[in-house]
């Protein structure tokens, strides 16, 4: 009986070991995913919580802002993506349906995209009447940094068309 068990015991032991000819799991095996890559910046890289928004009739994809202090899935805005295009009213940061991340004086800002843009441009001021425009590098997280307090409006470009998203800063306490 303590042959039996010794040999069952040595058998465990080797299955949990392997084999030196046992290929090691390369990233690059790994299947591809249509989720954008975790910024670097920021530090935190996580999806934000519950389900991102739907967009009506279809339509682009969701994207996600992301800062040091907390991610938001962010607000659809006008959009042509396929055959379904839609016209929404800029809001303001008063509007419900829009997050609001916090920012303070350097901090990263990291957008998070799951397709890949051909053009970025970043409006600081969307809801005022004299909005900055930043082109940005367009990937598939585009970082940002930049000191400001108000509505971003995110406007991208792809081969499948064209959408805008949109989320409020507020400035933090330091």
């Amino acid at each position: 009986m303590r042959v039996v068990a010794a040999c069952l015991f040595a058998l465990v032991l080797l299955s949990a070991c392997g084999t030196a000819d046992e290929p090691v799991p390369d990233a690059a095996d790994e299947p591809e995913t249509t989720a954008a890559p975790p910024a670097t910046t920021t530090g935190q890289s996580a999806v934000p919580p519950g389900e991102p928004p739907v967009p009506e009739d279809g339509g682009p994809p969701a994207a996600w802002i992301e800062t040091p202090s907390g991610s938001a899935w962010m607000a659809y805005g006008n959009y042509c993506w396929g055959d379904v295009c839609m016209d929404i009213l800029r809001p303001t940061c008063d509007d419900s349906s829009v997050p609001e991340v916090e920012l303070r004086r350097g901090d990263a800002v990291a957008f998070h995209l799951s397709f890949d843009p051909t053009t970025a441009d970043l409006t600081l001021g969307a809801d005022g009447s004299r909005p900055e425009v930043v082109s940005l590098e367009p990937a598939r997280v585009i970082e940002w940094q930049g000191d400001y307090d108000g509505l971003l409006w995110l406007a991208l470009t792809a081969e499948e068309g064209e959408v805008a998203y949109q989320a409020c800063v507020g400035t933090a306490s330091p």
